[in-house]
């Protein structure tokens, strides 16, 4: 419930309102003399104030504010969004410069077609034209596969993108992400039952195989709402990958044990194929990296021959030096690392085995 109080000035996000009124829960009073306003002025009687409870908007066409004629009407009804000519904005799919006011969306999962169609064209009226879904589409069953899916979230992205088409809005759709999924006993991915999954996407055979598998039950079968799959969807604008997550993000910080001893080990190999060996990697780090004399046989030779702990995707280096104070060698090859790790990235591979190798959407890796 919002309150307000009558003949008063405020600012909102920056611009000045005049409305009638000052919306006491989002901006300060401002008197003339630019000061605040004493505690009794607001401790006035009950006839100077007046609860905002708007009712459900009926989209009277005599409405005083209604953008949903700047939309499209129906999304994508022109083809699918691409880059601009100067690849600095987006275009519809016959070359006409797009600009998006979008949001944040979960409508979807109160599971009410009704309200989902009505808030469809209440952003609509607004001037939306673009909404992100942000899900889960992991199977969350602690007796599922690994190759299940979380059929109800599915069907809620199914529905939003249906609905929104309908208003002429375009969705981004972002189905993954690892801080929030916990790998189940079924899925088999080394050393993880019961753990989150951060960052392992870019290195895990294991993982990779379900996620295809979810993105698969997700894009490439038809949607029943609207009889097209999203692969083939042009209200679909924007394909996120995943969420926040990365090899060089705080996430990483969440990998331990058994996984964590594979990306290390995966770094091992990279270094000795750029440097011939381990002993030179650390020479072409400065020679002084913490932890450097730490080694582990996990790919089967003695102590000593394979893998280089120090400075591993570390937050932070010796004594708490900031990253941007890493020795420029070894920062350097710690960016390398991703594309290396990463067997089969998703920004290409998962697309050609979740069937979008064709696809005419645009891709967002997610950082």
């Amino acid at each position: 419930m919002i309150f307000f109080q009558r003949r008063r000035k405020c600012t909102v996000g920056g611009v000045g309102a005049a409305l009638l009124a000052s919306v006491v829960t989002s901006c300060h009073a401002q008197d003339a003399a630019k000061t605040a306003p004493p505690v009794a002025q607001f401790a006035q009687s009950a006839g100077d104030w007046w609860s905002f409870e708007p009712g459900m908007d009926a989209f009277s066409p005599t409405a005083l504010l209604d953008l949903r004629d700047l939309n499209e009407k129906t999304a994508g009804e022109h083809g699918f969004l691409t880059r601009s000519g100067d690849g600095g904005g987006f275009a519809n799919g016959a070359g006409t410069p797009m600009r998006f006011w979008a949001v944040n969306e979960y409508i979807q999962d109160t599971d009410n077609p009704e309200w989902l169609a009505h808030k469809a064209r209440w952003l609509a009226k607004r001037g939306v034209n673009m909404v992100r879904v942000h899900t889960q589409i992991a199977p969350d069953d602690a007796d599922s596969e690994l190759t299940d899916v979380n059929q109800k979230a599915v069907d809620r992205v199914w529905r939003l993108v249906a609905a929104m088409k309908k208003e002429g809005i375009y969705t981004t759709i972002s189905p993954y992400w690892g801080v929030h999924v916990k790998a189940q006993p079924k899925w088999n991915i080394p050393g993880t039952t019961g753990q989150e999954m951060p960052a392992l996407l870019f290195w895990d055979p294991t993982l990779q195989r379900g996620y295809k598998a979810w993105l698969r039950a997700l894009y490439g079968k038809p949607n029943p709402y609207t009889g097209v799959s999203l692969a083939q969807e042009p209200a679909v604008a924007i394909i996120q990958l995943q969420n926040e997550d990365s090899m060089l993000f705080w996430t990483m910080q969440s990998v331990k044990g058994e996984q964590l001893t594979e990306v290390r080990s995966r770094f091992g190999d990279w270094l000795k194929q750029k440097y011939g060996s381990l002993q030179a990697a650390n020479t072409a780090w400065g020679g002084d990296v913490p932890g450097a004399a730490f080694h582990q046989a996990d790919r089967g030779g003695p102590p000593g021959t394979h893998q280089l702990h120090g400075g591993l995707l570390r937050r932070r280096g010796r004594r708490g030096e900031d990253l941007c104070g890493e020795r420029p060698h070894r920062q350097a090859d710690r960016h390398q690392l991703q594309p290396y790790a990463a067997a089969c990235r998703p920004s290409r591979q998962a697309r050609r085995d979740a069937g979008l190798a064709d696809h005419a959407q645009l891709f967002r890796a997610g950082l």
